[in-house]
């Protein structure tokens, strides 16, 4: 069945739904049956849509939100967890996804040039910058299969499921360890981070670990990276959570303190991205190199007689 690439980003969650109702699919599935020419929109679209309906609180917005919501609950209620294979197609997907943003924002000066024109909200017609900052979101996320780095709402550090995938080779195992560690030590430091590979009960950012200073300081306390991170990226440019928000505000409130701040954002932000494309350079080669396991091949199987 073609599925047509809507023409505005109105009539993307009545899409996505209608789609996904009918298909079957989940949205990474219908954005590989897309023709290339309606890839880019769709993405543009979907990043458009989700950005709004998380940013207004008008009637009409609610009321896509509550679309949305019921097709994700949907797919994951249809879709059971995918297997290490689809994990790594879609986390190669995203990091590319990822490259490709990060690539085009050098166009306006990269991810710092959405501070340049900052009273005027000029950022906000960037798609490629909420695309690439929404796309990295996916990264941290704990309902995402392909996340590298979580943090609970409480503060708890947990093991991402994407380094127990089963079935793959040492040196994958031994890459994506280097880069989760590196993700940890980028917000306590090296020391701190072997506390978090070792652990063996609940481990919390707040209680058990010494973040690293930044200089940031803020009513008398030196700011942490992953408070920097969530304050951006939750409170400014990917969400609208109260508090990140309230906190966002604050800081702007302090020019000299926000000045040091922006570039901080922009450098944690840059250097997990390097980490995922090393994890993605590794997850190429693995796929490259790696047969099929018989459950694998036996879903094919099913996939291929479905179709029929």
């Amino acid at each position: 069945m073609h599925i047509t690439t809507p023409e505005s980003d109105e009539l993307y969650i009545h899409t996505v739904t209608k789609a996904t109702k009918l298909l079957d699919m989940s949205e990474h599935e219908i954005l590989t049956k897309l023709p290339p020419s309606g890839r880019l929109l769709f993405k543009h679209t979907y990043t458009n849509k989700i950005y709004r309906c998380t940013q207004t609180n008008s009637d009409d917005e609610r009321a896509h939100r509550m679309h949305y919501k019921k097709a994700v609950a949907m797919t994951k209620q249809q879709h059971p967890q995918l297997n290490t294979t689809e994990t790594l197609e879609l986390f190669i997907d995203k990091a590319e996804e990822l490259a490709d943003y990060a690539a085009s924002t050098h166009a306006f000066g990269g991810l710092m040039g959405v501070f340049r024109n900052e009273e005027d909200k000029e950022w906000k017609i960037h798609l490629e910058i909420r695309g690439l900052l929404l796309t990295f979101r996916m990264f941290i996320q704990k309902n995402e299969d392909i996340a590298i780095y979580i943090v609970s709402k409480e503060g708890r550090i947990e093991r991402p499921k994407l380094l127990t995938l089963p079935g793959l080779s040492a040196s994958w195992y031994e890459q994506a360890e280097r880069a989760y560690t590196n993700i940890v030590a980028l917000f306590f430091g090296y020391d701190e981070a072997k506390k978090v590979q070792n652990h063996t009960t609940a481990i919390f950012m707040n209680r058990d670990l010494t973040p690293l200073p930044t200089r940031c300081i803020y009513n008398h306390k030196d700011l942490s990276r992953w408070e920097i991170l969530q304050a951006f990226l939750y409170g400014y440019f990917a969400h609208n959570t109260p508090t990140q928000r309230q906190t966002y505000k604050q800081w702007q409130q302090e020019p000299e303190l926000f000045n040091k701040l922006k570039p901080e954002f922009v450098s944690i932000i840059g250097f997990i991205s390097g980490q995922i494309w090393e994890v993605m350079r590794a997850s190429k080669q693995e796929l490259a190199s790696r047969e099929p396991t018989r459950q694998e091949k036996r879903e094919k199987k099913t996939d291929r007689q479905a179709q029929v």
